[in-house]
Parts: C-alpha cells; sequence; structure tokens
C-alpha cells in the first residue's frame, strides 16, 4: 500500500507539474496554483511516506538522526499548509475573476508573487516545529535498544496546546471559511447570469471542492479539538502532577511527522546495577505499545 501511494503520487503530481511548465497554453494564473498543489503534493510524498513506512511498521522506531528528525516534521508542516493556503488563493481568484469581469486578472508575475508568499507563509507558520522537533528515548526500552524516536519537546504544555489551536484555524478554519463564502457568492451570481447546464457544472465543480476539503479533514480537526478540550480539562483537574516538558500534544503529529508514544513521563534511565541477563531478556522484547496521538493519525 505504501509503495502503491507513493508511486501513484509522484507519477501523479509529477505529470502535472510538467504539462503545466512545458505547454505554454497551460501556463494561466489557475494552473499555477495547480502546480504549486502538485509541488506541496511531491514534498509530502517524498519526506512521509518513505520515513513513515520505515519508522512506523518497520523499525518502530527513529533510525535517521537528529537532523532529519528536524528536516523530515518541518518539511512535512509545510506541505501541509502550502496546500491549505494554495487552496484559499484558488478561491479567491475565482471570486475575482467571476465578480469583477471587466478588471484585468491576475497575470503570471503576480501569480508567482502569490506562490512564493504562500510558501513564506506556510514556512512561518511551522517555524515552531523545527525548532522543538528532537530524538529522544522515552521508555526503558527505548533506552535498552538505544532506539531513539522523534518527538516535539515543549518547554511548557500551554505552549503546544495553544499552537495546536492556532494551527487548526489557519489550517482548515480559514480556508474552510474562505471556500464557503467565495463558492456560496459565486454560486449565486452565475446561477442566474450563465445557462444552466453551464452554471450547474460550475457550482458541482465548487461544491465538490468544498465537500471533498471537508470531508478529508474534518473529522481529525474534530478529533483534535476534542483531545485539546479534554487535556485542558484533565490539566486543570491534575494542576498538582508533575509534567515533564513533552506531555503536550505534539504539533508534529498532527500535520503527520511523529511517530511515537505519548507516555505522559520523562525518560527512565537504566541502573548501572542491571545485569547482562536482564538487557538481553529486554532485547528480545518487543517494542512498547504506542498509545498514538493525535496528530498521528493524520498519515
Amino acid at each position: 500500500m505504501y509503495c502503491s501511494v507513493f508511486v501513484v503520487a509522484l507519477i501523479g503530481n509529477g505529470l502535472v507539474c510538467f504539462i503545466v511548465h512545458s505547454s505554454p497554453r497551460m501556463k494561466t494564473v489557475t494552473n499555477y496554483f495547480i502546480m504549486n498543489l502538485a509541488v506541496g503534493d511531491i514534498l509530502m510524498t517524498i519526506l512521509c511516506i518513505p520515513f513513515s513506512f520505515v519508522s512506523m511498521l518497520v523499525l518502530r522506531y527513529w533510525p535517521f538522526g537528529m537532523v532529519m528528525c528536524k528536516v523530515v516534521n518541518y518539511s512535512q508542516a509545510v506541505s501541509v499548509f502550502v496546500s491549505s493556503y494554495t487552496l484559499l488563493a484558488i478561491s479567491i481568484d475565482r471570486y475575482l475573476a467571476v465578480m469583477r469581469p471587466l478588471k484585468p486578472r491576475l497575470g503570471s508575475v503576480a501569480a508567482k508573487f502569490i506562490v512564493s508568499f504562500v510558501w513564506a507563509g506556510a514556512c512561518a507558520t511551522a517555524a515552531p516545529i523545527f525548532v522543538v522537533s528532537n530524538i529522544k528515548r522515552p521508555t526503558s526500552w527505548h533506552d535498552i535498544c538505544e532506539a531513539d524516536v522523534c518527538l516535539e519537546q515543549w518547554e511548557y504544555v500551554e505552549q503546544s496546546h495553544q499552537y495546536s489551536c492556532v494551527l487548526m484555524l489557519l489550517q482548515f478554519g480559514l480556508p474552510l471559511t474562505a471556500l464557503v463564502l467565495t463558492y456560496t457568492r459565486i454560486a449565486h451570481m452565475v446561477w442566474g447570469g450563465r445557462p444552466p447546464g453551464e452554471a450547474q457544472t460550475m457550482i458541482r465543480m465548487m461544491v465538490t471542492v468544498v465537500v471533498v476539503f471537508t470531508v478529508c479533514w474534518l473529522p481529525l480537526n474534530v478529533f483534535i479539538a476534542i483531545s485539546c478540550l479534554l487535556r485542558s480539562n484533565m490539566d486543570a483537574i491534575a494542576d498538582t502532577r508533575p509534567r515533564c516538558s513533552g506531555d503536550g500534544l505534539p504539533m508534529s503529529d498532527l500535520i503527520g511527522a511523529n511517530r511515537i508514544t505519548r507516555r505522559g513521563t520523562t525518560s527512565t534511565s537504566l541502573r548501572s546495577q542491571r545485569t547482562s541477563g536482564s538487557v538481553q531478556s529486554a532485547r528480545r522484547t518487543h517494542p512498547p505499545v504506542r498509545a498514538l496521538s493525535v496528530r498521528s493519525s493524520f498519515r
């Protein structure tokens, strides 16, 4: 399954980029935005599927080191926000084209500037993930087997909660609101000004875009919102219990980067008095069952 998704995503999005780049007739503003969506999907394909497959299904730990932990987490986050912000740009471009037909449309230079702004915004939004991503050995099993995991280590749990809420609004709330508002206004406009068949086709296409975006992202974001509320209530009840810096909901799991347990405890060090027999026994055991967090379900 992983191999099939990898091949199909890479070939399909690569063909989109090739066609738009090689054909002069395809170099329109909308197609530039569509090609940008394809580039974001290619980035996700290259930096999500292989690393997820190896760390989740093959090794069950992170073998790629500190640098790749930061790069992979950050790149996956950037690719998701590039897709969301590009959909936002497409909806605004269509709105201006339909509602203001007599005014000149955006040119290729303006489209490239918007694409650059989308990437800059996505990189800035995901910057905290690069800072807090780190490798750690959260359990005795990881310590004995010298197996690292790639996770986020926030100084305060509340920072992770707040960052999760902000990203949920930027990645889902803002694009969905823009899609609904602009496409509703466009549908109202074209319904009375175009032939019934053409109007129905355009409205059906816009409804499809909104429904697909909502169906793909709403369940996960509802799950995240409920988890944040439950986490906040639990923290309010148990304010006196000790916490570790990584006890919050990790942001990179929301957008597809981590594959770790969330134990709510700090890493435990091995005592020097352990015998070699116990170490060998621990090495023969399976990795601890991982309580995957909300954001790890993205993949």
